[in-house]
């Protein structure tokens, strides 16, 4: 995961500064709201996930929906990996879940995924501790889902024709270009866009919080 302090001692130290820009006013109009976050998650450590996006509350969240959806079934992978002895994918999927684990502050998780990560590059199969990752992952991935779907929940609203068309040019062009922020416009925009879609909504939502882009933009 990035750490940004870290992130802006390097670019200060590599790249040299360009005379600062004339201040331009801010507006008048009021930002948008942060929403609320979870509460009372399990092995969580919500402080060290919102450090790494600079406190943005909306990224965060978004984060922990792309955790769900892309490492919900991660387990499960390694068994079936390990099953067909390709132990490079195995590694891979703990090293993935460990990076993940990392950047939302599931601290537990990240030591356990990494400890099996090293497992598999040196090709020795530990079954305890599959199991207890699994456990693990099953119940924060259980925890986000009811505390999530609250907060996540979409409301039938009238489509404005117009407002979609400008929504979905944006997220397109977000999508061509793999760019994460297609994941704030998803829920910036997530009503009009249910609506809109319906029952194809989902197949977006998944492919944009798995970073599955190329099934989102499809």
């Amino acid at each position: 995961p990035i750490e940004p302090e870290d992130l802006w001692q390097a670019l200060l130290k590599w790249i040299k500064p360009h005379p600062a820009p004339v201040a331009v006013a801010a507006s008048a109009a009021p930002a948008a709201a942060d929403g609320e976050l979870p509460t009372g998650i399990d092995h969580l450590d919500m402080a060290a996930g919102l450090r790494r996006v600079l406190g943005k509350k909306a990224l965060y969240r978004s984060l922990l929906g792309m955790f769900v959806a892309g490492q919900k079934s991660a387990a499960l992978d390694l068994r079936l990996a390990l099953a067909q002895q390709d132990w490079e994918r195995a590694e891979r999927i703990a090293h993935t879940l460990k990076g993940v684990c990392a950047s939302i502050g599931a601290t537990t998780l990240q030591r356990l995924a990494g400890t099996i990560e090293a497992a598999m590059h040196a090709r020795q199969p530990i079954d305890d501790q599959i199991d207890d990752l699994q456990r693990q992952l099953e119940w924060l991935v259980l925890q986000l889902e009811d505390k999530l779907a609250p907060v996540l929940g979409q409301q039938a609203v009238t489509v404005d024709r117009q407002q979609l068309k400008a929504v979905c040019d944006t997220l397109q062009a977000l999508l061509v270009n793999d760019d994460s922020e297609a994941g704030d416009v998803l829920d910036a925009n997530a009503d009009l866009l249910h609506s809109a879609f319906g029952q194809h909504y989902g197949l977006i939502e998944s492919g944009i919080r798995s970073f599955n882009f190329d099934t989102a933009l499809a």
